[in-house]
């Protein structure tokens, strides 16, 4: 994750410190921001999934195992499974994001900062509770959904697909359905809002 984000703030060095205030500057380097911001959160969505995906199904069977046994509670392995991904999380999210936000250049705000971090771990802890329900339900990781729908969240998030293109019969349902439940698309618009 470290050198993802060191690739990925290289990659976009500096393109965060313009003078925002200059109309030709800012319709020139609002591709660029965006692309960093939709990358975070693309990223941090695959992430979340992948780091529950394949760990979950395994520990499945302890799990049963031992609450036949009467060791424990489901919701004592619950909880403490929340805790422990949660800390894990804050903490891989904190390294990923400082280092991106700062090499980008984006807003030199604590607040902004903050934000920023904020909600990049509430996007990945959204994902990863969706990997948690949907690893429940299917026992074996390869049928997992998880990443299809990811991919087609970014489809037709509004990024890759003009929703104009979409026939009219679909586009009604597509425009509210999947941009509504696109953590994708929720955490891009949040993350520029909160930063510029």
């Amino acid at each position: 994750m470290i050198f993802f984000s060191l690739l990925m703030g290289f990659l976009w060095l500096n393109a965060g410190r313009k003078d925002w205030s200059d109309v030709e500057v800012a319709q020139e380097n609002a591709f660029d921001i965006g692309g960093i911001l939709f990358f975070v959160s693309a990223n941090q969505a695959f992430a979340g999934v992948l780091g529950v995906l394949f760990v979950y199904p395994l520990e499945r069977f302890v799990v049963f195992k031992e609450r036949a046994s009467g060791s424990y509670r489901i919701s004592s392995y619950a909880v403490s499974k929340m805790v422990a991904e949660v800390s894990r999380s804050a903490t891989v999210v904190f390294f990923f994001t400082t280092i991106i936000y700062w090499m980008v250049g984006l807003r030199a705000n604590a607040g902004a900062f903050f934000a920023a971090l904020f909600i990049v771990l509430m996007s990945q802890l959204s994902a990863e509770g969706l990997s948690l329900c949907d690893s429940t339900l299917l026992p074996d990781p390869q049928a997992a959904i998880d990443p299809v729908f990811i991919v087609l969240l970014m489809l037709f998030g509004g990024f890759q697909i003009d929703i104009t293109v979409i026939p009219g019969r679909y586009r009604a349902t597509i425009a509210f359905y999947v941009r509504f439940y696109s953590r994708l698309n929720t955490g891009f618009c949040i993350l520029a809002i909160a930063l510029y």
